[in-house]
This record gives structure tokens, C-alpha cells and sequence, in this order.
């Protein structure tokens, strides 16, 4: 809690203008009920005072009296207080219309659209107090015109008349000329009420006005100019009752919910208004039982605030009869008495009870009833505690801990601690007041699943914080705007999460209206996650190894998120491991016999694979891929019963899609051949391996792995494995000893023994079938496989097989525009074609393509390779040749718009062949 003399040093520094709750709760960083709180104490000790109402200001007393008239004048509100909720569930909407009305130099024209009687109106005539104001400051005019497009709908042309004027004779009747209500409306706002009642013609009339301001009179020949901003209401669909033409030009459309979609809070406010007004008409108090405000607030036939109005009305009304009829009229301090017998009979059939209103009029102090006086009421609602704003809950967490660098699970725990907080001062029925009914619905719904799902049973903190956040969802979406930064949480989806969650965004759709994103379902799956209670005892190893000091630090990120410790590292030295490392391991292994999952840095799968192997009676799944939410989604997993054959399943089905072509990386679960249980069988074949190799980078070789495994059905008996300039391929292919079959690349590495082919030729399946039979590898045929001779992708002319790269582009420049990639390179293939002396092959061609489209990727991650010791000498020799592909790469990193980098230059050429070069062949024949 904040020192009052702060407060109040505060409030002088605003020169006592007066402050209310929210300001003060948004300066200081707490909860506004604890601001009020705090306020209150104050002008008990006569140190403050108030005036006004919604929102109530707070002055010191020395100069409260200068200016308290001026306070209570209507231009002296905030902007759209005088609708209730206009900081609660209407908040997006008021922020969005007061953007629109304080546009320069008119505004924004806007669309206001939802049922009779739920405030379009009242927004309409905001947005122009809004505009009003902001002119006045100008000293210029902002005439707010009005309009019922309903009242002229069954005849057009008076309805036109109406809205652009006329001329002395235009049509019977005219008897002089007339303005219109567009020339009224000049500098102002014309407000068009049920716009949808405006005929096709005159809404096409209405295009040159919105276009350039220009219009004529009906008759008229004269064009005239008018600058307004337009705004209309309607309770039709636009896409049915306008023309898509004229809502084009509506730029902005703000949707007004229904008073059902309403929280607790407001629909309690509205009552209390509707009250309060009959209470000052009939100049008598008017006390409301509880019974009766249950009543209103929970009728589910109520959506219409006019109907509510009406009911409120006739309800007051019948009190009064009755009061005259007791002959009690004349007796001072008497009170008009609405129960539930003074209501509507089918509002009491409609009802039904609802825990969360009893809860809610606990929490405010609500017990018999509730008196409303004239001019104010018994207990004035700004005095009563306030929920939280969801806004500043959630919003502002998420903008003050994402700065601070802290993780998604970290936020989120933050929040649910804030909320429980909250709940403890307030009670929860302060909470519920503020969350609509269909999202309490849904949120119990979904609450129900996640139970199965997360096998635990969770508080009712934690339905608070998910019903929180999808009432914050639902107005971020209604204002189609996005809650905090949801890319901070996107592929943060473990796999019990993605089956979770396939089940709920139906739920939510349906009952909400609401299609997620990625990082907002992910953000709702940790609220669940992070309270849902695991069993903290590793049912398998999970086992992190890399080189110098990663694994370690993931291992200890992951532990400490899990709130367990079934994560272990070992950090293996630069250079070959030493015994102590190996010793290390094998020790822990041996101690621990459980089935085991390994995730290994770049080059370390081959160190844990000898000692697991060499490990009896344990299976093992190595997956060569060290990431942090790999080994949070491999954490979770291990931590439960399931065997690993189900484990591995559900990590590479829920993780592939973020994790990419480098996931499948993973070798398959092996058994060991020493173990008694699992001891191969006679006959039983050992998988062999085929390595994908680039010499520049990675890329490529994880596209070409990808496309065989797209196009060859080898997976049943061989792994590929994708290695690039930086991994170790010699000792690797040692290592790999008989399993390793083939190497497919750009450059032959000489590995002793091994066959190579160029990896254009993947694009052949005849020459691979053929490479791979000759080497022991079997793999179906074209007739085994059904392959038609001509779909062979052998046949196929060179444009389709860039096409098929095309498709595999995401793998090649993940981080880059599909497009413009593939129309940048194949300029500069034209422009390298033109430097030879006969066209390219199709092979030569996707291998070119392939090259560049890496290429540029590496130049955009800012990951080139370094340029060799003797590359000057290279260079040097091909002068002309080099010089030329610079020129053809600084044209094209232009029109990438990425930095140019001179090895990449030099790494083309060394990829492209010299001996069909155009200027060797003119200096051949000079010669």
C-alpha cells in the first residue's frame, strides 16, 4: 500500500485539478478497490474531498470550492463516462470511438452495429460530445444532426430530400429552397440511425460526400461541400443490408454486446440508473429488494436495455399505485417498495438462480435491499469495491514482465499469484461481478475437460484466471485488436497441451464467437498447466549432451519450470571426450536403468550412442536436436507411466510442426543386443544410414533429406542424416562404420568405401534406385510402388522440378518470403545461363536454385561461412568469373533487400562449373 503523503504530493502535482480512482491506481502500479480504499480514509480525516459522480474526483481541501461547478459540466467528463462500462466490458469499444471522434480533422467515419436498444445511440452521441469538445478548443462548430433513415423508409426520394435538401421546385410541394441535414451536419457529425433502411441509391449518393465532401441539392445543378464525420447504427448484418461499396468506406465498425453478454458489475449499474431516474421523477425514494434485483439481473430474456427500462418503469409504476392507494402520498419519508411481486410475472418464470449474483451482493454489502433517493443514492457505487481491471491484470503483466525478459510460465504464475491475492481482499464475488455469464459457461466447460485431461482437479483460482482471460479475449477481439503479444508464447504447446486444446477451441468458437491464435491458446494451456499437479518421479531418463555448457543450462531451465529433476546434462569439452565425461555418463546410466530419451548437440550423438548401446536392458530413443521446449515437451513426457514406444510417438506428432525437417532427425527407439528381453532375432536387419552433406551450411542437406523422404520409401530400413561444412563428417562416417550406405551432396567429401551422388539427382528416382540397390540397400521399386514411368520425377522438364523446389522452400529460407525467393533466383539463373555456352540442365538447374536459395538465407540470419585461407588465390585465377557472379549477387541481395556477403559470392563459384564458360571459349579461340 502506498504512503497517503504520497498521494497527496501527487495529487498537488496535478494542481489540484481532481484525480479519480483509476488515475491514482494506474500511477502508483495497485488495484483500484485498494485506491478507493485509501481515498476514503483520507476524507474521513478531512486531508480530501469529492465531488461529481462516475468518475468521482478527489481534491485537497483548500481549494475544493474554487471550481466545483465547472467540475460537474457535461464537457468536464471524461469521454464516455457516461456509459456504463465504459471502463469495464465496453472499454474496447470507447477506446475505439474515442480514436475515431478525436481524428483530425472530422473524425472517422464508423459503423455502429448490435440489437435495438443496447447503447448505439448513446455511443453515437459521445463520439460527437467527444468531437465537440476537441473543436471547441478551436473555437470552431461541431453540430451533432440526428436521423431515422426508418422514418422515410417506404419513400426513397423524401427520404434523399431529407438528407441532401432540395431546390424551389424541385418536386410538388417545394415551395423553396432547403437545406439538408448534410449541410446541418458541415464540420459536425450526422448521425444515421437504422442506416440499413437507406435505399441503394441513396447510399451510392452518399459516395462523393464520404469521397470529397461534394453533393448537390435534389434539382440543383450547384455542387456544394460538406466535411462531417458519418456515423451509423444499424441492427442488421452490413454484408446483407449495405452495399459492400458503402461499407468500404466506413473504415471503422464497433459491435455494442447485448445486456445479457454484460458482466454482473454493469448490469447492476444499468438497473441502478434506470432507478435512480424514476427515483428522481417521482421525487420519492424507491427501495429495491435483493429479490428483485436478482431478478432483473438474472432474466435471460432481458437482452434489450429498453426493455429492461420498460420493465424497471412498470414496475415503479405499480409501486406507486399502490402508495396512493394506501393514501400515504402526502407523508414525508416514505418509500416506494419494489419486491418481486411488483415485478413482471414472466420475469419470474424466466428465472433462474445464479451463484455468482448471490456471491457478487455479498461481496458490495448488498443483504435486504437497496434504497435509491432522488439525486443520489443510499450507497453511492463508486464507494463500493471494484474488480480489478482486466485490462491492467493482464495487459500490463504482460507488457512489464515480457521487458523484463522473464518466461511465459514466470508471467503467467505472476498473474495467477495476483489473482488469488485479489480474491483473498476482496472476495470472489467482486471477481465473478466482472465476467459475463457465457464466459463463466464456457470457462466451467472447458475447466471440466482439462481435469481428464491433466488428470488433477483444479481450484477455483484457476477457473477465475482462465474466465478472466477470456473476457479480456473477447474484448480485445470485439475491438479486433490483439491481447499483449501473443508471438511470446507461440510454439510454447507441449503435447498433452495440443490434444487439450483440439478439444476446447471448438467450445470457445461456439459459445464465444472467438477464433484464437497460436500464442493465445498457448497462454491458456499454461493457466492450466501451471496449476495442474504431476507426479515430480521420472519414469524414464532424459538425458541432455553438447558441447560446452548449453545442455546444462537447458537442463536446468527445464527442471526448475517442472518443478522436478528429470532433466540431466552432461557438457561434453571441446575436442574428443575424455574419461572422466565417459565415465560420467556410463554411470549414471548404469545407476539408473530406465528406458531413455537423449537429446544431443551437434556431433554428440554418436558419444551417447556407444554408451547406450553397451547398456543392457534398456531401450533408447536419441534425437539429435538440443532446444529448450523440445526438452520442456520431453520432460512432461518422461515424467509419466506411458512406454517410450507412445513417448517418442507423441513428441515427434506434437513437435514436428514446430520444430521442422531438423526433428526427424531422431533415430529410431533401439534395442539393445545384449539385453536377455530384447535380444534381436535371427535374420533381424540392421538400419543403415544415408548422409545428406552440404559444404555450404546445413540447408540444403535438410532439404534434400526432406525431398527423399518425401519421393523414396527407404524410411522402413535407413536413416538419412543431414550434416553440413561445420560437422565433423570423417570422424561421423567412422562412427556410422557399415551403416553408413550413401552420401548425397554438392562436393564428394572421399569418405574411404562410401558411394556419393550429386544431390540434383535426387530428382531422379532411377539413378537413386539404382545407387542404393547396388549398395545392399533395399528399397521398393517403381512397379512395387505403382509408379506410373511417366509421373517419374526423372521425367519431368525443369520447370516442374523448380516447381517441386518451390514447394520445399520452407526448408530452404524458412525465414524468408516464399516469392520473392523464388522470383529473385531464378533472375539470377537467367543471368548465370547467359554466361555459359549451352543451356542448362535440369539437374544443373535445381542445383543452382537449391544453392542460392540457401544462400540467401544464411546472408539474412547473418550466418555466412567464412571465407578459406587460399580463397584469394581461387579468386584470383577467375577474375572475370567472379567479378561477373558479384555483380549478378549485388543485384539480387538488392532486391532481397539483405546485406551482401562477399563469401557467399566466392562459394557460388565454387559451385558452378568453369568449363563451359563463355569468355574461357573466347579466349581459347583467341588464342
Amino acid at each position: 500500500m502506498i504512503d497517503a503523503q504520497e498521494l497527496i504530493d501527487y495529487i498537488k502535482e496535478t494542481g489540484n485539478l481532481g484525480v479519480d480512482a483509476t488515475r491514482i491506481s494506474m500511477h502508483f502500479g495497485i488495484w483500484r478497490n485498494d485506491a478507493v480504499v485509501l481515498l476514503d480514509s483520507l476524507i474521513a480525516e478531512g486531508r480530501l474531498t469529492k465531488k461529481g459522480s462516475k468518475p468521482i474526483l478527489y481534491f485537497l481541501p483548500s481549494t475544493y470550492s474554487v471550481s466545483t461547478d465547472s467540475l460537474s459540466t457535461e464537457e468536464d467528463k471524461v469521454p464516455f463516462s457516461n456509459m456504463i462500462g465504459y471502463n469495464g466490458s465496453l472499454a474496447m469499444q470507447t477506446q475505439m470511438a474515442l480514436a475515431a471522434s478525436s481524428y483530425p480533422p472530422n473524425g472517422i467515419h464508423t459503423l455502429i452495429e448490435g440489437e435495438t436498444g443496447v447503447g448505439k445511440t448513446l455511443l453515437a452521441c459521445e463520439m460527437a460530445r467527444n468531437l465537440k469538445s476537441i473543436k471547441a478548443k478551436n473555437n470552431e462548430e461541431a453540430p451533432f444532426v440526428m436521423f431515422n433513415c426508418a422514418e422515410y423508409a417506404n419513400n426513397p426520394q423524401l427520404l434523399l430530400s431529407q438528407l441532401f435538401g432540395y431546390t424551389k421546385g424541385s418536386f410538388t410541394g417545394a415551395v423553396k429552397d432547403k437545406a439538408g441535414l448534410i449541410e446541418e451536419a458541415n464540420g459536425g457529425v450526422l448521425f444515421l440511425d437504422e442506416i440499413h433502411r437507406l435505399p441503394p441509391t441513396g447510399q451510392e449518393m452518399l459516395f462523393a460526400v464520404i469521397d470529397k465532401g461534394l453533393f448537390r441539392r435534389m434539382g440543383d445543378t450547384t455542387d456544394r461541400f460538406a466535411h462531417f464525420m458519418l456515423i451509423g447504427a444499424t441492427t442488421e448484418d452490413p454484408a446483407e443490408s449495405l452495399l459492400s461499396t458503402f461499407k468500404r468506406r466506413m473504415p471503422l465498425t464497433i459491435e455494442i454486446p447485448s445486456l445479457s453478454e454484460r458482466p454482473i458489475n454493469e448490469r447492476l449499474d444499468i438497473i441502478s440508473l434506470f432507478f435512480g431516474r424514476e427515483a428522481n421523477n417521482l421525487c420519492l425514494p424507491i427501495r429495491v429488494s435483493c429479490a428483485a434485483l436478482r431478478l432483473l439481473i438474472s432474466c435471460k430474456g432481458k437482452n434489450n436495455i429498453g426493455d429492461l427500462r420498460n420493465e424497471i418503469q412498470l414496475a415503479c409504476a405499480r409501486a406507486y399505485l399502490k402508495h396512493i392507494q394506501d393514501g400515504s402520498s402526502t407523508v414525508d419519508g416514505l418509500e416506494l417498495e419494489v419486491d418481486i411481486y411488483t415485478l413482471s410475472r414472466r420475469l419470474a418464470i424466466d428465472y433462474s438462480a445464479d451463484e455468482k449474483v448471490d456471491a457478487y451482493f455479498s461481496s458490495i454489502g448488498i443483504a435486504e435491499s437497496v434504497c435509491y433517493v432522488p439525486e443520489k443514492k443510499v450507497k453511492d457505487r463508486e464507494d463500493m469495491a471494484h474488480a480489478p481491471s482486466l485490462t491492467g491484470l493482464f495487459d500490463n503483466q504482460f507488457k512489464s514482465l515480457s521487458i523484463a525478459s522473464h518466461s511465459p510460465r514466470e508471467i503467467v504464475k505472476v498473474i495467477l499469484s495476483q489473482l488469488e491475492k485479489q480474491s483473498n481482499i476482496t472476495g470472489r464475488g467482486i471477481l465473478y461481478g466482472s465476467i459475463s455469464p457465457a464466459v463463466w459457461e464456457t470457462t466451467n466447460e472447458i475447466v471440466s475437460i482439462a481435469e481428464g485431461n491433466y488428470k488433477t482437479t483444479f481450484t477455483q483460482e484457476t477457473a477465475t484466471s482462465v474466465a478472466y482471460f477470456l473476457q479480456q479475449l473477447k474484448a480485445y477481439a470485439s475491438a479486433e485488436r490483439i491481447i499483449f503479444s501473443p508471438s511470446k508464447f507461440e510454439n510454447k504447446i507441449s503435447n498433452y497441451d495440443l490434444s487439450f486444446s483440439n478439444q476446447i477451441l471448438p467450445i470457445i468458437s461456439k459459445n464465444l464467437h472467438l477464433n484464437l491464435m497460436e500464442g493465445e491458446v498457448a497462454l491458456l494451456c499454461l493457466l492450466f498447466s501451471q496449476k495442474s499437479v504431476n507426479n515430480n518421479i521420472p519414469y524414464k531418463n532424459l538425458i541432455l549432451v553438447g558441447y560446452g555448457k548449453i545442455a546444462s543450462a537447458i537442463a536446468k531451465s527445464v527442471n526448475s519450470i517442472l518443478h522436478t529433476e528429470c532433466a540431466v546434462a552432461f557438457d561434453l569439452p571441446e575436442g574428443a571426450p575424455n574419461e572422466g565425461i565417459n565415465f560420467k555418463c556410463s554411470d549414471y546410466i548404469a545407476k539408473n536403468r530406465k528406458d531413455t530419451i537423449a537429446l544431443t548437440g551437434l556431433g554428440a550423438s554418436p558419444f551417447i550412442e556407444k554408451i547406450l548401446a553397451s547398456t543392457d536392458n534398456i531401450r533408447y530413443c536419441i534425437i539429435p536436436y538440443l532446444d529448450l521446449m523440445l526438452a520442456l515437451a520431453c520432460g512432461q513426457l518422461v515424467l509419466s507411466s506411458s512406454p517410450i514406444d507412445s513417448t517418442v510417438s507423441e513428441i515427434l506428432t506434437a513437435c514436428k510442426e514446430y520444430f521442422g525437417i531438423s526433428f526427424e532427425n531422431c533415430m529410431p527407439i533401439s534395442t539393445n543386443r545384449n539385453s536377455e528381453k530384447t535380444a534381436c532375432s535371427p535374420g533381424e536387419d540392421v538400419r543403415n544410414v544415408i548422409i545428406t552433406y552440404c559444404i555450404t551450411g546445413i540447408g540444403s542437406a535438410r532439404a534434400v533429406r526432406e525431398l527423399l523422404l518425401k519421393n523414396l520409401s527407404i524410411v522402413a530400413t535407413t536413416d538419412i542424416i543431414p550434416l553440413g561444412i561445420m560437422d565433423d563428417i570423417s570422424t561421423i562416417s567412422k562412427d556410422l562404420g557399415e551403416r553408413l550406405k550413401l552420401i548425397i551432396g554438392i562436393t564428394n567429401p572421399q569418405i574411404p568405401g562410401v558411394p556419393f551422388i550429386n544431390m540434383e539427382q535426387v530428382f531422379s528416382y532411377t539413378s537413386i534406385e539404382g545407387v542404393l540397390q547396388a549398395n545392399g540397400i533395399h528399397i521398393p521399386t517403381e512397379k512395387d510402388l505403382a509408379i506410373d514411368p511417366e509421373d517419374s520425377v526423372e521425367a519431368l522438364p525443369a520447370s516442374a522440378r523448380l516447381d517441386y523446389c518451390y514447394s520445399c522452400l520452407d526448408y530452404f529460407s524458412p525465414s524468408l518470403p516464399k516469392e520473392k525467393v523464388d522470383a529473385t533466383v531464378k533472375n539470377m539463373i537467367k543471368s548465370i545461363e547467359q554466361m555459359y555456352v549451352s543451356p542448362m540442365s535440369p539437374d544443373f538447374l535445381v542445383r543452382v536454385y537449391i544453392h542460392c536459395c540457401t544462400m540467401f538465407e544464411r546472408m539474412h540470419t547473418a550466418k555466412p561461412i567464412p571465407m578459406p585461407l587460399d580463397a584469394d588465390v581461387t579468386i584470383c585465377q577467375n577474375l572475370d568469373w567472379y567479378t561477373r557472379l558479384q555483380e549478378i549477387m549485388l543485384d539480387a541481395c538488392k532486391a532481397m533487400a539483405i546485406e551482401y556477403e562477399k563469401s557467399e559470392a566466392y562459394y557460388l563459384m565454387m559451385a558452378l562449373p568453369t568449363d563451359d564458360l563463355i569468355y574461357h571459349k573466347v579466349e581459347k579461340g583467341e588464342g
